[in-house]
């Protein structure tokens, strides 16, 4: 009996472990063929930027602007800038025990025309509009923080502020102080 158990271990192919590899190595393979692709046609934060002003301006009914040329002030339109504000937010995080530090400072840029109706409608729902802006910080994750530009915190807000005037009046959010600390 033991004779034939030990021919039968013979017959056995061996490879097992080259067997197991080849699944793997074509599974490999297939994510980083995706993790190419993806790379690749992924749009850079400047492309979905300006995807969302399009779609934004689209939903007002107005022609899609262009944030290069707001900040250059060479889309031909008169603008005007309106303080939003000094915010200062704490958040604490249970999870890692952590507690978040925001202060920033915030600018409306808004069209001329628009100005007097800006202020008037800031003034009259100034806490909504202070609300807003806490949310969207709270909700704002450490990558969304970080991000030189802070080109996604910027547009939550720009979106969050003209919902709470109840008008697309801001064209643009300007944070001309930000500090942001973790502990």
């Amino acid at each position: 009996m033991s004779k034939a158990m030990h021919v039968q271990k013979r017959v056995q192919p061996r490879g097992g472990f080259v067997k197991l590899l080849i699944p793997i190595g074509i599974v490999s393979a297939l994510v980083v063929v995706e993790l190419v692709a993806a790379a690749v046609l992924m749009p850079t934060a400047q492309q979905t930027d300006a995807v969302a002003r399009e779609l934004a301006a689209a939903r007002a009914g107005k022609e899609a602007d262009n944030t290069s040329e707001l900040a250059d002030g060479v889309s031909g339109e008169d603008l005007r800038e309106v303080e939003l504000g000094k915010i200062p937010v704490t958040r604490y995080n249970p999870e890692n025990d952590t507690t978040l530090n925001i202060d920033l400072e915030l600018y409306a840029v808004v069209l001329a025309d628009d100005e007097a109706l800006m202020k008037q409608r800031l003034e009259s729902n100034a806490s909504r509009v202070k609300e807003q802006i806490i949310l969207t910080l709270l909700s704002s994750n450490t990558a969304d923080l970080s991000d030189p530009g802070l080109g996604l915190i910027k547009r939550r807000i720009s979106d969050k502020v003209n919902r709470a005037l109840g008008r697309t009046l801001v064209r643009e959010v300007l944070v001309t102080k930000f500090n942001f600390v973790e502990r």
